[in-house]
């Protein structure tokens, strides 16, 4: 069959006649047609690809740029649910979490006095499948209690009693992130990444520096002494905006009454409880009461008129020596009496 035969039996025409003008006219506006349409499909082909295409990229950075706006919330997530299983107060602890099976392990660190300044680094494995899968760890320091480690990116820290930090093992991303529940003093190794501090009212962001931050949730005040280097100062919920402090300053951040308060001239003062002293200026006797409780690992019960008769307090305590012997160096306690059994102490007046 030739081509001319072929033609007219795909458009039905009789193979005994010949093509008439008006034939050839209809097959030719029938073959470009086809053609046109075919053109058509494969644009049409071309466009679906290429909208799949961008859409999946698109996708893939919407994800990639939430998973990254996410980390703040996954980090809190984790910070809190470590803290809930810590059981035993008495023992610095470090607890892990295989981030794939959610499986938990909790350790404690076999740390007394004469091991008090060492530098220490752990992670518990006997209860994780494997210790490449834990992506974050929280130690603890209970009441009572003070320790320096070292993180993994080389940074040293001081903890305070009661306080937590939540850390990414290996710190190696684009950004060094911890969270903080409770007092550290921070020594940052320079290294050209973020060091981004997180707490529940306030971020801080440093690039190599050494620092005071003051931030236990169940008080009002947020606060933190730069010794040397800059800090960026801002508030976690974009509150207020951020605050740059260079060294010798000191910014405290009420998250009641939500007052910012600045000293250009700060003593210093605020880390001195790594050296086991504690210094005061015109501080609320409650407050006070409040930081001996952490440091002694104690509950304090007083008289009312404790707080009314002497409402505050300045000077510098010595938290190497025993509670009771402490009370009784402070000038505005003389009025009273202490006693203690076990863990509470009793303040009654003469």
């Amino acid at each position: 069959m030739d081509k001319k035969q072929r033609l007219k039996k795909v458009f039905g025409i009789d193979q005994a006649e010949k093509l008439t003008p008006a034939e050839k006219d209809m097959l030719l506006r029938s073959i470009l047609t086809d053609v046109h349409n075919h053109r058509r499909i494969k644009r049409l082909r071309w466009y679906t690809a290429a909208a799949a295409a961008l859409l999946i990229v698109s996708f893939t950075f919407y994800y990639s740029n939430r998973d990254h706006r996410e980390l703040d919330v996954d980090l809190v997530k984790i910070a809190k649910t470590n803290e809930a299983k810590f059981a035993d107060h008495e023992q610095i602890q470090i607890a892990a979490t295989d981030l794939q099976t959610q499986n938990f392990a909790v350790e404690s660190l076999d740390i007394d006095e004469h091991t008090s300044h060492k530098l220490y680094y752990a992670l518990p494995t006997s209860d994780l499948p494997s210790d490449e899968r834990v992506s974050y760890a929280t130690l603890y320091i209970p009441f009572g209690k003070r320790q320096e480690f070292q993180l993994p990116d080389g940074s040293t820290v001081w903890l305070n009693a009661g306080s937590y930090l939540t850390f990414d093992k290996s710190m190696d991303g684009t950004s060094r992130e911890v969270y903080l529940n409770g007092e550290g003093y921070f020594d940052v190794k320079h290294t050209g990444t973020p060091f981004i501090v997180k707490t529940k009212h306030a971020n801080i962001q440093v690039l190599g520096t050494t620092f005071n931050l003051s931030a236990y949730e169940d008080d009002e005040h947020t606060a933190v002494d730069l010794l040397t280097g800059k800090v960026r100062f801002e508030s976690a919920k974009k509150l207020f905006s951020a605050i740059t402090l260079t060294p010798g300053e000191r910014v405290d951040y009420n998250s009641v009454r939500a007052h910012i308060n600045i000293d250009k001239k700060s003593a210093g003062t605020d880390i001195l409880w790594t050296k086991k002293q504690l210094a005061f200026d015109n501080v609320p006797l409650a407050v006070l009461m409040r930081k001996l409780e952490r440091v002694y690992n104690v509950e304090i019960i007083a008289e009312e008129s404790l707080y009314t008769s002497s409402p505050s307090y300045s000077g510098r305590l010595n938290i190497d020596v025993d509670i009771i012997s402490l009370l009784k160096n402070i000038y505005e306690l003389n009025d009273y009496n202490f006693t203690r059994h076990e863990k509470e102490v009793k303040i009654t007046r003469k």
